[in-house]
């Protein structure tokens, strides 16, 4: 059995271009994507083409609507592109991340002072933004516009991905784990990977966001009863699931979306052309302009 890790980051239209080539290349049997695992219903309607991106998955508890997330995928999203690519090669293609409703019980017993034991923790100034440490070491204040010079807007080979998951490594055994939330997500997506492992998967291909790679890369290190635990007394609260329009703007950082892109149209321009992107974006941008005026 292989099991490989892609990491990525989430609407990155270099991910994107590059993870697709990475799968062609693999040939995986199996693939597990980073995604709520309530949301598993939901998959076959990726290939229908009435189907067009921006859109997002709305995971509901139909009780109490308080209760609500969204996944947004853009057509540069890496995890659209290998949703694109499962249903094509007609291979076994789901979500692995906790289920909503598991999550929301789980944050709401924790709230209320339970603790879940077995995962290791540790806190650093640079747990909020990890990848600013690598930025300002690369001479950037911004983490953003490093990712992007460094993994978005360059063309990269599919080594890029080792890449990744070495930085990763070192930033994980440096700088710490993250919040517990991170730990458990990790937690629940071992368990999937295990699930595809013991119904007899041969290469498995993971697309996940680039954090997490370490956590789930090392997945045979950890005991599956450690990762069970984690789980324990908790009861996944029933949810609903639908595939709602979204939109560009919402995509963007500046909406309040924590995984948002700093400019969802330049990012949909260098998914579909590497060529003259900035002059693309100057003639929309003045195209605008004029319809304004006029």
């Amino acid at each position: 059995m292989d099991l490989r890790v892609f990491g990525i980051r989430h609407h990155g239209p270099g991910s994107a271009r590059t993870l697709r080539k990475a799968l062609q290349a693999y040939e995986p049997d199996c693939l597990l994507i980073e995604g709520p695992a309530d949301a598993d219903s939901l998959i076959p309607y990726v290939a229908n083409p009435a189907l067009v991106p921006p859109v997002a998955i709305l995971v509901y508890d139909p009780k109490d609507f308080q209760w609500a997330g969204y996944f947004p995928f853009a057509k540069f999203s890496p995890e659209w592109q290998a949703l694109k690519y499962g249903l094509k090669k007609e291979i076994e293609t789901r979500f692995i991340d906790w289920p909503m409703g598991l999550s929301w019980e789980m944050e709401e017993a924790a709230k209320q002072g339970q603790l879940f034991g077995g995962l290791p923790k540790q806190k650093t100034d640079w747990q909020k933004d990890p990848l600013g440490f690598m930025a300002q070491l690369a001479g950037y204040d911004d983490s953003e516009r490093w990712w992007d010079v460094s993994f978005e807007s360059a063309k990269n080979e599919l080594e890029v991905f080792d890449v990744i998951a070495e930085m990763m490594r070192e930033l994980r055994s440096e700088l710490g784990y993250g919040e517990d939330s991170n730990l458990w997500r990790e937690a629940y997506m071992r368990r999937e990977i295990r699930k595809s492992v013991k119904a007899g998967a041969q290469r498995i291909a993971v697309v996940c966001g680039a954090w997490h790679v370490p956590g789930l890369e090392g997945w045979e290190s950890i005991p599956a009863k450690v990762d069970n635990n984690v789980f324990k007394g908790i009861r996944k609260r029933k949810t609903d699931v639908s595939w709602i329009p979204w939109t560009y703007e919402r995509l963007s950082i500046r909406s309040g979306y924590a995984a948002g892109v700093e400019s969802p149209a330049w990012y949909r321009t260098l998914f579909d052309t590497r060529k003259e992107v900035a002059e693309q974006i100057q003639s929309m941008g003045a195209e605008f302009l004029t319809v304004e005026i006029e």
